[in-house]
């Protein structure tokens, strides 16, 4: 979604698709349609079993690492956060999320999304040196 060039005066504080999201949940709700997601248990209950199915979770921190050399750091952000959940500590992921967050910081101008981004940031490395 693009607004008309007279309307447009940037996404420094917010962006058009949190806000086209925010009125589709306020309309919809919570519920996205998905049976699965009725329930109570988040679908990160399972990440710690679908990693170690993967190979575990420096495998998948290698997988985020991949995605981040590919220029997919949502994905690679994704996928080291898939690895932490089962081990907090693993250093290939940490990596990963910690390279993920920087980059898109890095092509971040939205004041909101850099805030957040800064917040991981930092939790990430003060998850690194907890090691």
């Amino acid at each position: 979604m693009k607004l008309p060039a007279d309307l447009d005066i940037g996404e420094g504080y917010g962006s058009i698709a949190w806000s086209v999201r925010g009125i589709f949940e306020n309309y919809i709700g919570w519920f996205d349609g998905n049976p699965s997601t009725m329930f109570s248990t988040p679908p990160s209950d399972v990440y710690p079993d679908i990693v170690a199915l993967a190979g575990g979770a420096d495998a998948v921190g290698k997988l985020a690492m991949t995605y981040f050399e590919s220029d997919a750091f949502e994905l690679a952000l994704h996928a080291a956060d898939i690895a932490l959940k089962a081990d907090p500590t693993n250093e290939t992921a940490l990596n990963a999320r910690l390279a993920a967050l920087n980059k898109l910081l890095e092509n971040s101008d939205n004041s909101n999304e850099s805030g957040w981004l800064r917040f991981g940031i930092r939790q990430t490395e003060s998850a690194a040196i907890g090691q």
